[in-house]
């Protein structure tokens, strides 16, 4: 009867009350995290079902999360901030953000980390991270914002800047002379012949050429022959499914840079 009656009282705490309770009575603990599951159980599992699609996997992903939220006196959960304000996420919203960083590891521990573009890795840890979570977990920009703290008035970038400036970085065409030994174009669809005046002329025309691409191609061009990135890894980044058509958006831009060549007679 008493464990019914605590049940009954543990259901009816506040989501703040509830985490209390389940860091500091470690005679109510156990109830709270039975009712923290049946709360927060659908949301993780819809989480986990981004991730995966075979019901084992997602059941083994789901398991994985709750043993990471619970392990070291549920350590995770206590870095959830009380001191709720006007910028403060809600707390279903920041558990997103903690069960998709969590499904993150648990995929690189069974498939392998990913690798940043050069252009990326070189930047500082805060633009990293927001690649990451926008280009890799599918974070919204108000997911990002509430997790960096990239508030409008704060001193900092906002998301939406963010995205923009590394857009931008992403469409850019590097130097062709700095990286040129990466540009095969697949089956040396064109090489100018072995005279420097040429060689800078053909450099200067390819940059034009890549310019008049669509930002996506631009994106994959850059990705494939500036930083090698496979397939697959630029379909992750990008979030094209399925991944070979990776491939049919690379001949497209390919197709098109040939044509130009042939037009000005570089081949």
């Amino acid at each position: 009867m008493e464990y019914r009656i605590l049940k009954i009282f543990i259901k009816r705490l506040s989501i703040d009350k509830l985490l209390r309770t389940l860091f500091n009575d470690s005679d109510l603990s156990g109830i709270a995290w039975e009712e923290f599951l049946i709360r927060y159980s659908k949301l993780i599992l819809k989480v986990c079902w981004k991730f995966e699609k075979d019901y084992d996997k997602v059941m083994q992903q789901y398991l994985y999360t709750c043993e990471k939220l619970s392990e070291n006196d549920f350590s995770l959960l206590k870095n959830f901030s009380f001191d709720f304000n006007d910028q403060s996420p809600k707390f279903t919203a920041w558990l997103i953000v903690v069960a998709r960083n969590i499904c993150i590891d648990y995929y690189r521990v069974q498939h392998g980390r990913k690798r940043f573009p050069s252009g990326i890795a070189k930047l500082p840890k805060e633009d990293r991270m927001f690649f990451e979570m926008y280009y890799w977990k599918g974070f919204s920009l108000r997911e990002i914002s509430e997790s960096l703290g990239l508030y409008s008035g704060s001193g900092k970038e906002t998301a939406d800047e963010k995205l923009e400036r590394i857009t931008a970085l992403l469409t850019r065409t590097p130097k062709i002379r700095e990286k040129r030994e990466l540009i095969s174009f697949s089956e040396q669809t064109f090489i100018p012949e072995e005279n420097p005046d040429d060689e800078n002329d053909f450099n200067e025309k390819i940059v034009d050429w890549i310019a008049g691409l669509s930002s996506q191609e631009k994106i994959i061009v850059r990705l494939r022959f500036w930083d090698g990135l496979t397939a697959r890894e630029i379909s992750e980044i990008l979030k094209i499914r399925p991944y070979n058509k990776v491939y049919s958006i690379l001949n497209r831009a390919l197709k098109i840079l040939r044509e130009k060549s042939e037009k000005e007679k570089y081949i």
